[in-house]
């Protein structure tokens, strides 16, 4: 079942779109700055509901296990807790910087 059609520029691979979203958290970790940091927690949400989905997909429908699939979660997992990680030591830093010296 396709829910936006069979030619449509969202019916792509799984691996096309892991291909691509990877590219974009190695690209944006180098960057410093906090909307770098917001897009990929953001992007990083997105990959933990498709994790869930895919898990429920193997686990319960396929009653299957794939180590390279659960290994996959669990490095998506990761990457959200440290982008996370790094939102917040971000967002922490510019509070502190900007109370003036003598408070």
């Amino acid at each position: 079942m396709d829910l936006l059609g069979k030619h449509s520029v969202f019916n792509q691979p799984n691996s096309l779109f892991g291909i691509v979203f990877y590219i974009l958290q190695t690209l944006l970790g180098f960057s410093p700055s906090t909307l770098a940091a917001v897009t990929l927690v953001g992007t990083s949400v997105v990959s933990i509901a498709g994790s869930l989905y895919l898990a429920y997909i193997l686990f319960f429908v396929l009653h299957d296990f794939c180590l390279v699939c659960v290994t996959t979660y669990l490095l998506n997992g990761a990457l959200l807790l440290l982008n996370y990680k790094r939102l917040v030591c971000l967002s922490g830093s510019g509070q502190r910087r900007a109370k003036p010296k003598g408070q």
